[in-house]
Parts: C-alpha cells; structure tokens; sequence
C-alpha cells in the first residue's frame, strides 16, 4: 500500500504560497478599512491533510528529504549518535524512512511533524507581522479536533506561537464544551486573545444554548463572540442573527476571570509514541468536565483550572498555587521534567491525586467533591459558568436544548470571593431582579425561555440611595429587511449625578396565547442591553433588540434601568413600553415601522425607606415643612426596603420640563424664605433669624 503523497515542504510551492501572502497583505495594509487579517491553516480543518487511506500526510518526497535535514541538524551530522538512540544501525541520514504510525522510528517523525508546524507557522505570522505591524489584529482559526494524532490538532502549539507574534485565536467549535473550556484555559495562561465563532446548522439547533453561554468562558482574554450562516431558508435565518445579536449585546457589558480555586487537572501533550498513549491523549479530552456533579439530589459545581505539561516545562505555571492536582493520565506518561517539578511541589504539602481508569465512566464527579467546596448547586443538570469581576459575579447557564421551566440555583457568594455585603441578583435577558441577599448565599429560580436555553445572571453589589430618575425622551426604529428594532433612551437623575452610569436591559413580552411565542421548537424573546455614563445628570443609552417578530401588532417591551456608581447599583426602575406599528405592503410583504414608544406603567425595582427625623415644626409652617421633607427624602441616602410588586406609575417627562420644575421649585423655596423673613420681622417675639 502506498503513502499519501500530500507534501508539506514542496519549496516551489511554499514559496509561490508566502510571496501571495506577502503581495496580498502589502496591497491592502494601508487601506483605510483595512483591520487585520485571518489565517486557515492546513487543508482547512486539518493541519496535516487530509489524508489518504486512513494514512497521515507527510510521505511526499520533499517531506522525506526534509526528514532527514531535519535529522541530520537535530544530531549535528552524527549518523553514529542517532543510531545509540534509536537502536538502529543506519549508514547515512539519507538511509532513513520515516516509519508508519506506531512503528520503528514514528515517535522520531511526529516530533519533526511538530518541528515543522513551528517552523511553517513562524514563517507565515512573522511574514505578515513585518507588513501590517506589532498590533493590526491577526487572527487564527481553530475548527479543528484535539484528539486527532495525524493531523496533530495540538491546542497549545499555536498557542505558544500565537503568545509570541501576538495571535488571536478564533475558535469555531465554540458550541463544544470540552474545547471551550480547554482553550480558556489556555487563553489565560498563554495571555492570548481569543474569539468565539461557531457554524449553526438546523440540525444543531439545541446548541444554541452552549454557544452564548461558552462565550463567557473567554475571559478574561475575550475579543468577542462570532459565528457564520448558513442561510438555508429565511426562517432559518432570522433566529441565527438574532442569536448573535443578544449575545453580542449583553456580553459587552461584562468581564471577569474565573474564580480561584485549589485544584487542577494535568494534561499532557503526546505525540502518540505508542497507540496506547494515543488513546490516552483521546481519553483527557474526555475527562474534562462538562457540567454540574450530581451530589445526592442536587448538582454541584466545583471549579477548577487545567495545567498543562508544556506550561510547567516553559514555567508559565507555578503549583504553588494549587493545593490539589489530578492527573488524566497515568504517571508513566508523565515526561520526567514534568514530575520533577511535581515531587517537588508534593514535597511542600502539595496534593497528588492519581489516575484512575473509572473516570472514563464516571467522570471527575467521585473526586471533585471530596476536595473542594462548590460554589453553586442546582436542582438539575445544566451547565454552568462563573466569572468574577472585583465585588461583582456573573453566572451563564444552559440547558443543553432541553427545556428547564423552573431551574432552582443556590450559590455561595462566599465562596466565589465575593466580599461581605447587599446583592441583587438580576436576570441580564432583560434585567429582571431575581432576588436581593446579604448573607453570603444567594438562591433564586429561572426558566429556560430566553435566547434559546441559555441565561445569564449578574450578582451585583447594591445600596440604594434616594433617587428620582426620569426618562425624557424614548426614540425608536425598525428596520425589517435587517430584524433589528433600535431604542434610544433618554433621562436625566435627580440629584444631578455624574461619573455614574445608567444600565438599561430590555425584553420583549411576545406571547401567543398567553405562552411565550415559540417557531421552529424555539422560543424567539429578544433581549437588549446598553449601558452610558451619566454626565451632568443626563445619559442616553443605545439599545438593539433584534426583532424580526415585530410584524405582530400586540406585545409590549420591559425595560429595566438600573443606576450604577462605583461598581454599585443605586437604583432600578421597570417600564412598561407599548410600541405603536403601522404596516405597508413591500417585497417582504406587509412590513411594519414604528411610530412611536409610549410608557403604560412604572414600578420600582427596589427602594430605600424615607430617613427618620425628627423636627418641630409651627402650625404655620406646616406646607413649608412638607415640601422640605420631599426633597430631604429624594436626596439622602438611606435603609433598604425590598420592593417588587409597585405599580407605581410615572410619566415621560421632557429636559425641558424637568429643568422647569427644579426651577419651580428653587423659586418656590426662594419666595418660602422672603414669606419667612417678613414674618419674623412682623413677630418680634420670634427669634431672629
């Protein structure tokens, strides 16, 4: 049978290859639109194919003769000192054949394979580096395997070439929860940037969910959230854009790390010598956990951090972090450099935890809870991702695809680092408040109806101060033939703050027949987010809801606002938004644009309670006490007073109403203190002023 003769190291067309690159790259650098470039790499999603016959590539002839270049430098042109190692008894370097997997002198191949992507790859980023500069975006896309040992799909050797030439990896299978977890891992600890892309199919519809929440998994080192379309039909479509536009939306808004934990699990590189380390390089992929432990009737999350052999060799790891470290593999397979390293750090109370066979089975789920304490638990299986931000936590959860109506979740802020205080925790699809805490733990409920099963949920820090907010203006446009529906709001705060900023999320009430609107099996609510800085007690704040269900005549829009200084929510408010349609026939048929946003009711999301006082006021003087006490209570900051059930309601008012009615109120306070001093000086028995 005959190798495939796919050949990597044909120089002619290498060259031909790099001089397009270069030419390309030079022609448009100084474009003015011009952003960055993005690499493929291999034959599309393999990095060393494809190959034939079930074969790996890299037989051709050029690849043999760079074989034994590459041989002949490695043991500086010593056939006698290749022979000792290898235990063979070859007469000249060009008397080696590169050997079949698994077979005589395979180990030796695969680690000039390795040495070849190296070489390739450093060529073609440090080519494009010299033309577009240090810090024009490069990006380079992953859609490949990790447990591929033809191919080579080794992870982390693009990322210590992206470390060096300041690569963004572009991760397209950002749907699979294995690799997501796998590259934020390595994300962090190589300090490389990395971008979330995935390709939707109809068929992979209930991966939905998992893309939006895997998002999170890139922080701190996230660039942003991608994905291709396949446009297969225009219902198919429409929820695609929609999805890539909420997440786009409210992932903006935050950023965070993981939470700090005592254990790590060791995985190791292999090359595959032998097919049995080949089957265990498969087997760690396998082992990565890729949702809650069930725990009695509950299912917990227990954190954890991935290290890798090559991050302990390169010493971008230090144990001394880590009380505990699991191996996925047996100790045998461990390099010797590698658990040196690890004696040495046993030796200073570090605990080893050994591999064990029956995790294949069972998962890391019979370990993780006899070593660490979780930090969430739930009432069901689903998956769940933290990232911690100062005082504040965000938690993305998904459903798998499945449904879950009425998800119960306890967390332990303590546990996740938070520090001692008052929390709101909030629904970001749309800013509902779930629940306020202050006791460390936090409990609250969620249903599954939100961006296709996937929820995240913010732990916020809040004190409340006195505050009267007023939208002045809400401004609105839709645009079919895109399915975007754009808000602008418009407020101002009393009193006048500035350096804050003002938090508006917003979901849509679609029903169909008093249930959540569904199509196609999904569930299309839309959800916004947009945030502003306060400046002189005015903000305007941009919202997107993408919205291609707009050509139905009755729903409303919530919109939750919230009030946010120094990291600290000190206000929330919740709005009740009719939109007023009108239709017109087009090529899409009867298209509708908006006419107008109007407010129908308004409830605090929380309040603080008027401060107590105690004055002694003239029966005079009763009005003139009144409206002092009104504006004492809009301004000072007070106790909490959990309030979610309001039907308060407000109406819109315009800057220039509201600037009439301080001053109003200035002039009425002015003509007060006139009315006063006329009186005292009328009463002579009356103290003087």
């Amino acid at each position: 049978m005959s190798p495939p003769a796919l050949a990597w190291w044909n120089m002619t067309d290498r060259r031909y290859y790099f001089d397009f690159i270069k030419t390309v790259v030079s022609r448009y650098v100084n474009y003015s639109n011009f952003l960055g470039v993005l690499i493929d790499y291999g034959w599309l999603d393999d990095d060393w194919g494809p190959g034939v016959g079930g074969l790996p590539t890299g037989y051709a002839k050029s690849d043999v003769a760079m074989f034994r270049l590459y041989l002949n430098r490695t043991y500086g042109g010593n056939i006698t000192a290749l022979n000792l190692q290898w235990h063979t008894a070859y007469r000249s370097f060009n008397d080696v054949t590169p050997s079949l997997p698994f077979m005589g002198n395979w180990p030796y191949f695969q680690l000039f394979r390795v040495w070849s992507i190296n070489e390739t790859y450093s060529e073609l980023f440090g080519t494009i580096r010299s033309i577009i500069g240090p810090d024009r975006i490069l990006l380079f896309y992953w859609g490949g395997s990790i447990d591929d040992i033809y191919g080579l799909q080794m992870p982390e050797l693009y990322f210590q070439l992206a470390r060096k030439y300041n690569v963004t990896i572009v991760l397209d299978d950002a749907d699979h929860t294995k690799f997501a977890i796998f590259f934020s891992n390595l994300a962090s600890v190589y300090g490389v940037h990395l971008m979330m892309e995935w390709t939707p199919v109809p068929s992979t519809s209930a991966y939905y969910g998992r893309y939006v929440s895997h998002i999170m998994l890139g922080y701190p080192w996230l660039m942003g959230g991608d994905y291709y379309v396949f446009i297969r039909s225009l219902s198919w479509f429409w929820p695609t854009t929609q999805l890539n536009a909420m997440a786009a939306e409210v992932y903006r808004l935050i950023n965070g790390s993981r939470p700090k934990t005592s254990v790590a699990v060791l995985y190791v590189t292999m090359y595959g010598e032998t097919y049995n380390q080949w089957k265990h390089l498969e087997d760690e992929t396998y082992l990565i956990s890729t949702g809650l432990v069930k725990v009695g009737d509950e299912y917990a999350y227990y954190p954890y951090n991935i290290v890798t052999a090559d991050e302990l060799e390169l010493g971008l790891v230090n144990l001394s972090r880590y009380r505990y470290l699991i191996l996925m593999v047996p100790e045998s397979y461990i390099p010797s450099g590698v658990m040196s390293i690890i004696n040495k750090w046993r030796g200073s109370g570090g605990v080893l935890i050994p591999y064990d066979s029956s995790w294949l089975t069972t998962g890391l789920g019979t370990v993780l809870p006899n070593i660490e304490e979780p930090v969430l638990t739930t009432n069901a299986s689903v998956e769940v991702f933290p990232i911690v931000n100062a005082n504040s936590a965000y938690i993305s959860f998904n459903d798998y695809g499945n449904p879950i109506n009425a998800l119960h979740v306890n967390v332990n802020l303590t546990a996740l680092g938070l520090p001692n205080g008052t929390y709101a925790i909030i629904n970001l699809n749309g800013g509902d408040l779930l629940n306020i805490t202050s006791d460390g733990m936090a409990s609250f409920n969620l249903g599954f109806y939100y961006t296709q099963g996937a929820v995240l949920v913010g732990v916020i820090p809040i004190k409340p101060m006195h505050l009267l907010v007023n939208l002045t203006s809400i401004k609105a446009t839709y645009g079919y033939n895109g399915g975007v529906f754009k808000v602008s709001l418009s407020g101002m705060l009393i009193p006048r703050l500035s350096g804050c900023s003002a938090l508006a999320l917003m979901h849509t009430n679609l029903t169909e027949f008093g249930a959540p609107f569904t199509s196609d099996g999904l569930v299309y609510e839309s959800i916004g987010a947009g945030e502003a800085r306060i400046k002189d007690g005015y903000f305007t704040v941009n919202l997107t809801l993408p919205l291609y269900q707009l050509m139905f005549n009755s729903y409303t829009l919530v919109l939750n606002l919230y009030t946010m200084c120094n990291g600290l929510i000190v206000s929330g408010e919740s709005y009740q938004l009719s939109v007023n349609l009108t239709f017109a026939m087009s090529t899409y048929g009867s298209v509708p644009s908006v006419t107008g946003v109007g407010v129908t009711s308004m409830a605090p999301i929380f309040t603080v309670s008027p401060p107590s006082t105690t004055t002694t006021v003239s029966t005079t003087t009763t009005t003139v006490t009144s409206t002092i006490t009104l504006i004492t209570t809009m301004v000072k900051v007070s106790t909490l007073t959990i309030t979610l059930t309001s039907t308060v309601a407000r109406y819109v008012l315009t800057k220039q109403t509201t600037a009439a009615l301080i001053i109003g109120v200035i002039v009425l306070v002015i003509v007060l203190v006139i009315i006063l001093g006329n009186v005292f000086r009328r009463r002579p028995d009356l103290p003087q002023p």
